[in-house]
């Protein structure tokens, strides 16, 4: 057997080879429709010539060539083919050794690993590219946010450091002087409109240091805000002869809080702290902090406790707690038993 000619999209392969010598042909994979023409070289009786062929990768058996002298593909994938033909004689003995042609289509250039690992390049490029220029706008955006902040903080520092200076020692001259005119004057009548106003000086005065404190960027901590609580309720508690303990975490995370959060949080203790002095007749108040992913504050009294009907009687103080818990996104508890407990929810996100 010999393979005479092959046919390639209907047209005549090209080789300087002739097709009988080739032992492998490469195609394009746009050039996948083939067909083999081949010759059986027993004269004796043409007519009682037999053949079969095959190409492996496509065929599964050999198959009967019968009157034909083609075989003919179309549509072959990319890969490799092994096109087998072989012819038997007048007395059925067929070829031991069939001829061959090895067929390659080759693949598509997009199928192709170096395209496959340069696309891959490509995507990782323009991945990376991209992921450049989001962490370049984050972290610009970080910076001018954190400007804008050191910005405010030193526009706050300035501010209570101004306040400090003029008002803080105006009104410190005021209490002082009150108190130098009190003692001058020897007829206590004469004094109480002087009492008045080195009180009203002393309580600006203290006011003012509380407003001085939330403004104060360096204070914008939890640990900060915990001390100055603890200190307050010391003197408060103290001056009115009231026993208390303050029971806070033996480690406190380091958990930024701004001056806003401080001052609604300190207020609404320190409201707390007025009601126990001014209602309960409490001898004891204990004030505990604790810090999860919350920060509890509870504060009991030993004192007579309240009715709820006449809630009334504090004024607006529960009120105004309440009010400020909802202003740091927290809740507020107040409970009559046994005394009054005051619980606290604030959350530190």
């Amino acid at each position: 057997m010999i393979i005479k000619r092959l046919e390639v999209l209907d047209k005549p392969f090209q080789s300087d080879t002739t097709i009988s010598l080739l032992q492998r042909v490469e195609l394009p994979y746009n050039q996948n429709t083939i067909a083999i023409e081949y010759v059986p070289l027993e004269f004796t009786n043409p007519l009682k010539n037999k053949v079969q062929y095959m190409l492996e990768g496509a065929d599964e058996d050999w198959l009967m060539a019968g009157n034909q002298n083609m075989a003919r593909y179309t549509n072959l994938a990319p890969g490799t083919y092994l096109f087998k033909v072989k012819a038997c004689n007048n007395d059925e003995q067929w070829n031991t050794e069939p001829t061959t042609l090895q067929i390659v289509i080759k693949i598509p250039f997009w199928q192709s690993l170096w395209f496959r690992f340069l696309l891959l390049l490509l995507i990782l490029g323009i991945a990376y590219y991209f992921s450049a220029l989001y962490l370049d706008y984050k972290i610009r955006n970080e910076k001018l946010k954190l400007e804008k902040e050191q910005a405010v903080d030193q526009e706050r520092a300035r501010i209570s450091s101004d306040m400090h200076d003029d008002l803080g020692s105006g009104l410190s001259t005021i209490r002082l002087l009150s108190e130098i005119a009190k003692r001058k004057i020897k007829d206590s009548g004469q004094t109480k409109e002087i009492e008045r106003i080195s009180e009203a000086a002393g309580e600006l005065v203290d006011k003012m240091s509380e407003i001085i404190w939330a403004m104060n960027s360096s204070n914008d901590s939890l640990a900060n805000l915990i001390a100055y609580m603890r200190s307050f309720a010391a003197d408060f508690l103290e001056h009115a002869h009231i026993q208390h303990h303050f029971i806070i975490p033996e480690s406190i995370p380091n958990v930024k809080l701004s001056g806003g959060t401080r001052r609604h949080i300190y207020l609404a203790v320190k409201e707390s702290l007025h009601n126990v002095v001014k209602h309960s007749q409490a001898t004891e108040v204990i004030i505990e902090v604790k810090v999860f992913k919350n920060m509890t504050i509870m504060i009991k009294d030993n004192g007579k406790g309240f009715d709820p009907e006449k809630v009334r009687l504090f004024g607006n103080g529960l009120k105004n707690i309440e009010k400020r818990m909802q202003q740091v996104g927290g809740q507020a508890d107040i409970i009559s038993q046994n005394g009054t407990t005051v619980f606290l929810d604030i959350p530190l996100n």
